[in-house]
Formats: structure tokens, C-alpha cells, sequence
């Protein structure tokens, strides 16, 4: 999956794992740098509870930080067609 920050333009690239491991997130860190035009990433998953370690420009969420991003108002979430215009 890909998406473009709103705010910045940057090219990011997505990964959300039901259950993943550390050395999983490690692959996806160094197919990263293969990528073209992608210049972050974003890696969300729900088991391990535990969050990874990662360099700067991959952005780590395991189960807590997602609930917080949307708890927080970080993230919008469409409820009906009226969210969407």
C-alpha cells in the first residue's frame, strides 16, 4: 500500500501486519531503499505487543500507538457519506 502526506507530499510506503517479528520489519526496511520515490514508511501491526525499534524515517505502530494516533485525532476515520464530501 502507498500513500501521500497531505502535509508534506512525501511518498510513503505501508505495511500492516496482523502478527509480524522484528527481523520482518528489518526485510521491509531494507526493500525500502529499493523503492523509487518513496522517502518513508509506515509499519502498523498487532502482535507482538511490544514496538520495534526502527530507523528514522519508518514510522512504527503496534497495536497501543494505533489506538492512541486514533484516539488522539491524528488519524480521520469516514463514518458516513456525509464524513466523505
Amino acid at each position: 500500500m502507498a500513500l501521500v502526506l497531505p502535509t508534506t507530499g512525501e511518498k510513503c510506503a505501508v505495511q500492516v501486519k496482523s502478527e509480524t517479528t522484528r527481523s520482518t520489519l528489518e526485510e521491509y526496511v531494507e526493500k525500502l531503499k529499493g523503492y523509487s520515490g518513496y522517502s518513508r514508511m509506515f509499519f502498523a501491526y498487532h502482535t507482538p505487543p511490544d514496538l520495534f525499534d526502527a530507523p528514522e524515517h519508518v514510522t512504527v505502530w503496534n497495536r497501543k500507538e494505533i489506538a492512541k494516533q486514533l484516539i488522539g485525532g491524528s488519524c480521520q476515520l469516514a463514518t458516513g457519506q456525509d464524513d466523505l464530501k
